[in-house]
């Protein structure tokens, strides 16, 4: 037998007991558990020994030298994370069925240090964290690579040793967001004493001092098997599960013996005091808070008197009082500051809520002070005091609206063509407002970004496995796009080689030489002549057919550069002769492929295939596109039937294109460079196609590509289909900008640098923090196809060799009525000039609205002779006005409060009643990026953390109505106790519900503020819900109604909780928007309710059209 009995009890001091005795009729020593067994109660802050016995079961004798280990650990946290006591002894008796492992001694081999400094790591950890497992290594760990085919490589990762703590402790957390009222991390103080007296003051209490392990030592017994541990209870108050673990020491011939045992220890006071109420409100709010009062030993009736007041907001780290604070004036106490209640304990009654009436007046800090203590008995200890610190919040959060533009060089102030996209300043709560500004010349930026990333791959991977080929492709190339900011290609690669300090170069001779070992791997592995370009670099037969795709799109790229930048790189001989392989191989396939599509499916393939159908022409308009453009517009193929030819031809080809739904944006985009191909052409090409045909079917497929562009404020995509609200891919908006560029149609002007901002990446945009947001894509065929579009738009904008200055002022209202108008106030926000020497720099600034002059407007000037200025202007601030009414903004936003079933739409709730927030957002676009949703919740409402709603299926809901994305694009959620967080990393077009479960915690009438959703990449895409108010009725319902008939509850009776009286205090849902008259011209914010203009200040009229200079 391998056990040992262990007996272990907590005995108060002597001086403790002494202390007990003097609280006579106010304070027990011994109580009843959790589990029924009478344990001691110990007072906060007071000594006690833990006694421990340990005997061997089988002898009787004592265990002399024994290492016991003694834990004392508050039973809160058991509750939460279950840890039930171990059977010790039982664990270690070996199984019968042993199963044995030979390992090779060379798999055990390590040096004495790292032993040393595992095992000392591990009980520094110990101490930080007493709930760690043991289990640990002493090896470092590893991480196996499978990205080759059947090649496999070992690489050596962090051990947890050289892991930092934090890194290393995150690793045994969970995502519970509800913790012990003890551990919120809040100014939750119990000072010493009211300002009126000091004399019977509770001892001071900080939450900084509470611990939930107060007790975790090692000791050794002595001859008679005991041992004695002596602690101070900790300051918090509860029950405390005191363990002990023991193991006898052990020898060659006796081995050691094992045994545990546990009790518990209840630390209380006479009188105590436990908050009751929020951690955060919003101006406006007018509520009620207190404390609950307990005298759970009380022997006879007591009177308790609790003085509530306001205080300073406190740090908690230290007793010392801080006799420079002072109030900030964001709370105000009702009547008059202090407010006195007296109160009755008894044996029957050992607790009561006590609550006082307060109103948020600013936003600050205040502390809510609470001292409580029985006037008939002159002791310390019948004495309890508390502070906590209450955050007053904004009545909504900020916002943040902007819009882009584009400025072409030589033009006069407000853009080239007299007008511009016009961002008024709103009505903000002062000090509040910042005006940002972000400008820059073409897109070398996202150019080189991609190509950067590209070259970073490409060296993280050359020792595992070669290129994927269409990144060979690209990694090859780009340098090629990138000299088309440079007076030639020989300039560029002279400053690569240039270490002039203060110069960027376009490119380093680290990443030519990257370049050039692509360019290698692409004639050497890459490349065969029977299947030209290859995915990968097999390691013997390529079994794949030759990709008509993936080989055109390699030729057309090279042809992109090919008469221009690509002759001045060394390796432009080899890329050039591959090319020519690539091109043969495209034309033999694509006929091939052709001629196969003429031959009738076998009735067998149908039969084992039913989604196989017989057909009897070439249908792949995808591949054809791609043929066609490298294969040039008279291409006809050689040695076919007259249906293959036909069905290659270009006309099939222009009329699939231009069908609706018929071919991807890509194909058409595709098919439309082909024409152009022809239209510059004389005459009749023998493709079949005049030269009008040819600039007929041009109109008419960029007319339809226009037709489907939707503008999402700075930026414009192109759906994937006609009344799709999808985007197309990135690669496809490349091609489709490198046509429209070349086109000259009404409209075109103003989409295409937003859809040339989208093909970027976003790379002009502006976030809340003035940083341009580049999107890197590395993969696949998509970043030399963006670099071919980008790099040609801006050549033909102007952009690659700029010229320009900019220069941004805010100018103070309208032309003054008077028959002598005044100069307006100017002041100016950004000079910014732009050269080929700072080719692809950004300007920013960020200017407070104190410094703009009154009601001003932004003017825009741009000075110079080329290159075309991509400027965005956005404005966050915090709304002055609670609209009762959506903001919409790109998103559409709606939020009602419910029952706990998900019925109704409430104005009011009773105390602890549990409600659901239904939150309903729409979109017209699929967003790609992030959208992220706030719900900002109301002071007395306090959300449910989903883990520990009893019904974690009903926690939090996310409905996408009939969508496939159900199922697989329900957002990420955050529960704070002032807010809720849902974070979406796709969101398709049409509505999505969110649900989750709040509890009705504080009473009064509290500012609902609106549900704010917006775009990660563009934040002013974005939407708000309409704002109110909302109740929290101070009596509970019927399950709680006896309670406060008892007296549970003491109130000051004050607040005007009239809606309290309303049967249901339900109320209405929105009505359907309506839109307002011309948008009311950006001068004011549309009411959807009413569909009339609120207009902002200077601003009147039906439209906010009439500016007057007198306001």
């Amino acid at each position: 037998d391998n056990r040992l009995n262990v007996t272990v009890r907590v005995v108060p001091s002597a001086g403790a007991s002494a202390a007990a005795a003097l609280l006579s009729g106010l304070f027990k020593t011994s109580a009843v558990g959790i589990g029924g067994q009478v344990v001691p109660v110990m007072k906060s802050d007071a000594e006690a020994d833990i006694e421990v016995k340990v005997v061997d079961a089988l002898t009787g004798k004592p265990a002399v030298d024994a290492e016991v280990t003694v834990v004392v650990v508050d039973e809160s946290v058991l509750a939460l994370l279950p840890y039930p006591m171990p059977d010790v002894p039982a664990g270690l008796v070996a199984y019968p069925d042993v199963s044995s492992y030979i390992k090779e001694i060379n798999e055990c081999r390590t040096s004495r240090s790292n032993i040393n400094i595992t095992f000392s790591m591990l009980q520094r950890r110990l101490a930080l964290d007493p709930w760690l497992p043991l289990v640990t290594t002493v090896s470092p760990s590893a991480y196996v690579d499978y990205s080759g085919w059947g090649y496999r490589t070992t690489y050596p990762a962090a051990s947890p040793v050289d892991s930092s703590d934090a890194k290393y402790l995150r690793g045994f957390t969970n995502s519970l967001t509800i913790t012990p009222f003890y551990a919120w991390g809040l100014s939750q103080r119990y000072p010493s004493g009211s300002k009126n007296r000091g004399d019977t003051s509770a001892q001071l209490r900080l939450s900084s001092d509470f611990k939930t392990v107060p007790v975790f030592t090692v000791v050794q017994t002595k001859t008679d098997g005991s041992a004695i541990v002596r602690f101070k209870s900790p300051p918090n108050l509860g029950t405390f599960n005191v363990r002990a673990y023991a193991v006898s020491k052990g020898s060659s011939d006796k081995p050691s013996k094992y045994g545990a045992n546990e009790t518990q220890v209840i630390v209380r006071r006479p009188i105590s005091l436990t908050a009751s109420a929020p951690l955060s409100v919003r101006v406006e709010d007018d509520f009620e808070a207190g404390v609950i009062v307990s005298a759970p030993d009380a022997a006879a009736p007591i009177t308790v008197e609790v003085t509530a007041q306001i205080a300073a907001a406190a740090d908690a780290s230290s007793n010392a009082t801080n006799a420079t604070a002072t109030l900030d004036g964001s709370l105000v106490l009702l009547p008059a500051d202090p407010v006195v209640q007296t109160v009755r304990l008894s044996p029957q009654q050992q607790q009561v809520e006590v609550r006082f009436r307060y109103q948020a007046k600013a936003i600050g800090s205040s502390g809510l002070r609470f001292d409580a203590r029985v006037p008939d008995v002159a002791s310390a200890d019948a004495a309890d005091a508390m502070q906590q610190d209450v955050q007053v919040q904004g009545q909504q959060g900020a916002v943040f609206i902007a819009t882009s533009f584009a400025l072409q060089a030589g033009s006069t102030a407000n853009g080239s063509s007299g007008r511009q996209e016009q961002l008024d300043l709103p009505d903000s709560t002062p000090g509040s407002g910042t005006v940002e500004l972000l400008a820059g010349v073409g897109y070398l930026p996202a150019i080189k970004a991609s190509y950067n990333a590209l070259v970073q791959q490409q060296v993280a991977a050359a020792d595992h496995h070669t290129l994927w080929g269409p990144d060979a492709v690209n990694t090859a190339l780009l340098p090629a796009f990138l000299a088309r900011y440079s007076p030639s290609t020989a300039v560029m690669l002279a400053s690569a080689g240039s270490s002039k300090p203060g110069t960027t170069p376009l490119v380093t001779l680290a990443q030519l030489n990257a370049s050039a070992s692509a360019a290698n791997t692409l004639t050497t592995k890459l490349t065969r002549s029977s299947v030209g370009l290859m995915y990968y670099a097999p390691d013997g037969e390529y079994f794949s057919p030759a990709s008509v795709d993936l080989n055109a799109w390699a030729v057309w790229l090279t042809e992109q550069v090919q008469q221009s930048t690509l002759p001045g790189l060394a390796f432009s001989g080899s890329i050039k002769a591959a090319a020519a392989s690539w091109k043969a191989a495209a034309e033999q396939q694509l006929v091939k492929n052709a001629v196969e599509a003429r031959k009738l499916s076998t009735a067998a393939s149908v039969q084992y295939n039913s989604d196989l159908k017989p057909v009897n022409m070439y249908m792949n308009f995808e591949e054809l596109s791609w043929g066609r453009l490298v294969l040039g517009r008279d291409w006809v193929p050689k040695g076919v039937s007259s249906n293959v030819t036909r069905d290659l031809s270009l006309s099939r080809l222009v009329t699939a294109a231009a069908t609706p739904k018929n071919t991807t944006l890509g194909c058409q985009a595709r098919t439309g460079l082909i024409l152009m191909q022809v239209a510059k052409a004389a005459g009749k090409s023998t493709s079949g196609l005049t030269v009008e045909e040819a600039k007929a079917g041009i109109a008419k497929l960029a007319k339809a590509m226009l037709g489907s562009v939707r503008v999402s404020s700075r930026t414009a995509y192109l759906t994937s289909d006609p009344g799709s609200t999808s985007a197309a891919p990135q690669e496809d908006q490349a091609l489709a900008l490198a046509f429209l560029v070349q086109q000259q149609l009404p409209g075109a002007a103003e989409v295409l640098p937003k859809l040339a901002a989208y093909v970027a990446g976003g790379q002009a945009g502006i976030s809340s923090s003035s940083a341009a947001a580049t999107s890197v894509s590395i993969g696949g065929t998509a970043p030399g196809t963006v670099a071919a579009a980008l790099s040609a738009y801006d050549k033909l904008k102007g952009s690659t060799s700029p010229d320009a200055q900019l220069i941004v002022r805010a100018v103070s209202g309208n032309a003054s009525t008077s028959s002598t108008p005044a100069a307006p106030v100017q002041a100016q926000l950004m000079s910014a000039a732009f050269t080929p020497a700072s080719a692809g720099s950004l300007a920013n600034s960020t200017t407070p609205w104190s410094a703009l002059p009154p009601q001003p407007k932004l003017q825009f000037e741009v000075k110079g002779s080329a290159g075309e200025l991509s400027v965005a202007a956005g404005l966050q601030f915090t709304p002055a006005q609670l609209l009762p009414f959506p903001s919409y903004r790109g998103l559409w936003v709606e939020r009602v409060i419910q029952t706990e079933a998900g019925q109704g739409n409430l104005a009011a709730a009773a105390l602890a009643d549990v409600l659901t927030v239904t939150v309903q957002l729409t979109t017209p676009d699929a967003l790609q990026s992030g959208v992220v949703v706030e719900v900002l919740m109301p002071g007395g409402l306090e959300p449910i953390d989903p883990l520990v709603y009893r019904d974690a299926a009903a926690a939090t809901q996310c409905d996408f109505g009939d969508s496939y994305y159900s199922r697989w694009w329900c957002p990420a959620q955050s529960t704070l106790r002032s807010a809720v967080t849902f974070t979406f990393g796709y969101l398709g077009a049409g509505t999505v519900n969110l649900k989750f479960k709040a509890i009705a915690a504080t009473p009064g009438v509290f500012v609902l503020p609106p549900v704010k959703a917006y775009s990660v990449q563009q934040p002013e895409l974005m939407g708000l819900s309409a704002a109110g108010q909302f109740t929290v009725c101070p009596n509970r319902r019927a399950a709680n109604a006896a309670a406060a008939a008892a007296g549970v509850v003491k109130a000051q009776g004050a607040a005007p909780f009239a809606v309290c009286a309303a049967a249901g205090a339900a109320q209405q849902p929105l009505p359907a928007a309506r839109s307002c008259p011309r948008n009311c011209n950006s001068n004011g914010v549309c009411n959807l309710l009413s569909g009339a203009c609120l207009c902002n200040v200077g601003f009147s009229g039906s439209s906010c059209n009439v500016y007057s200079s007198a306001v």
